[in-house]
């Protein structure tokens, strides 16, 4: 490797370690309760291919972040585990939300396999 490409190196790792300093401060931001944050990411452009910067809601990352398996199986520990009530809560607010979502069109499917 030579010095240009070094250089190169050097300057990409500072970069994205900045940018990792960044995008952890906005994700606590948003567990935090900041409802205004968007998070930077970068996709590939389905125009030209190459990658391209975007924001998406705060949502968004978090849903992205739950469905990496280790991230969901410690998820999925803290809730079989904690004592917390806050825990408790969230753990019935969303199995009633995941209930409500689904269960009307469950039971319509029933209905029609009853006919």
């Amino acid at each position: 490797m030579n010095q240009v490409d070094e250089d190169r190196a050097a300057l990409a790792d500072m970069i994205q370690g900045r940018i990792t300093a960044e995008l952890v401060v906005l994700f606590h931001a948003g567990l935090n309760g900041n409802r205004s944050i968007r998070m930077p990411h970068a996709r590939i452009s389905m125009v030209h291919g190459d990658l391209v910067a975007e924001s998406k809601p705060f949502s968004a990352a978090l849903y992205d972040v739950l469905d990496a398996p280790p991230i969901f199986d410690h998820l999925r520990l803290i809730f079989a585990e904690s004592k917390c009530p806050l825990v408790a809560q969230l753990k019935t607010a969303m199995a009633r939300r995941y209930a409500d979502d689904n269960a009307s069109d469950l039971a319509e499917l029933e209905l029609e396999n009853e006919q």
